[in-house]
């Protein structure tokens, strides 16, 4: 499933519809790690500590992984890492208005999704990826 069909999940279990914001991916760029943006790293944090997301932490096997421990991930250390990530997505790191950014902690990966429009569609999603890069949830932020 493409990051744009995770998005449409999501937004569809939030009773909203991307319909004419998202359509196809693009071919894949390269492997290289997608930049951070200002609320991607804050909706990481925010899925790790606020006591609404201590279920989905739970179900996913974060609980009590220090978001201080949040690291980006980068081209020096982590290419394989990324390139799995963004074939997973479908594209690397930004597609039409969306834009996300990759984490690691506690020996899982998280996969944070923002809109650059002004006016948000709903959530934004959050992907959890284990050690092994199996993704084991999506939830809206």
């Amino acid at each position: 499933m493409s990051v744009f069909s995770a998005v449409h999940a999501l937004m569809a279990t939030a009773t909203l519809s991307l319909a004419g914001h998202v359509s196809a991916p693009p071919a894949l760029a390269s492997g290289s790690c997608p930049a951070e943006h200002p609320s991607t790293r804050q909706m990481a944090v925010s899925f790790l500590t606020l006591d609404a997301h201590a279920p989905s932490r739970t179900e996913t096997g974060t609980l009590g992984i220090d978001p201080a421990a949040l690291r980006l991930l980068n081209d020096t250390q982590d290419a394989a890492v990324c390139q799995r990530l963004n074939s997973d997505l479908g594209a690397a790191g930004q597609y039409g208005s969306w834009q996300w950014s990759y984490y690691t902690a506690g020996g899982f990966y998280f996969v944070s999704i923002r809109s650059t429009k002004a006016q948000r569609l709903g959530p934004l999603p959050l992907l959890v990826y284990d050690a092994s890069l199996n993704r084991i949830g999506g939830y809206a932020m």
